[in-house]
């Protein structure tokens, strides 16, 4: 007689979940042309190529930067989460990082030049005394929906009237969905046609 054992098949493994990278290769539109490296840099999901953005005050030292790189999704999405590595320049004063930045987004078709004022875009996270390296923002609380994701760059960790901000990698996840979709379950006989 052979019968299974208690327990037997075992239930099938969970559905794994992926996220991706949904701005993984994309050009991005900046503020300024960068002073060393280049915009693919920022998306090649390779930490060690940099892109430098500097902005300067002049003598009077007294405004914050209005540094800003953009990235267009292909269509709207649901953010996860948020990555910003921060790479100093080999030559630098090794203070090139975000001391006072935040990640911004937009869920218009065309909202415009990234802005902290003008209502077209929303701010999910902001660091303020950061110490460079790499920044995670968790969205899987809020998820919010975009289509444009930026980063607004206001002061670098230097004290100085010239800001420098040099970027290795802005990676942007979506909300991760399941490898294996769900069972369509069985239509129930107690279920009326119209609600009845």
């Amino acid at each position: 007689d052979n019968q299974d054992p208690p327990g037997w098949p075992p239930p099938p493994p969970p559905p794994t979940e992926t996220s991706t990278n949904v701005v993984y290769g994309t050009k991005a539109k900046n503020s300024s042309e960068p002073i060393e490296g280049n915009v693919g840099f920022l998306t090649d999901e390779k930490a060690d190529t940099v892109a430098v953005y500097e902005w300067s005050d002049g003598w009077w030292c007294n405004e914050s930067a209005k540094t800003w790189v953009a990235f267009k999704l292909e269509k709207p999405v649901q953010l996860s989460k948020v990555v910003v590595t921060w790479r100093d320049d080999a030559f630098a004063s090794k203070e090139w990082y975000g001391y006072d930045y935040q990640v911004l987004v937009s869920a218009m078709s065309d909202p415009g030049d990234p802005s902290i004022t003008n209502g077209y875009w929303q701010a999910v996270g902001h660091v303020l005394k950061g110490k460079g390296g790499v920044n995670t923002f968790d969205l899987s609380g809020s998820k919010p929906l975009a289509q444009h994701v930026a980063v607004w760059m206001a002061e670098d960790g230097a004290t100085s009237c010239d800001e420098h901000f040099a970027l290795g990698e802005v990676s942007v996840w979506d909300v991760p969905v399941s490898a294996t979709p769900n069972p369509t379950p069985e239509p129930s006989g107690d279920v009326c046609a119209g609600g009845q």
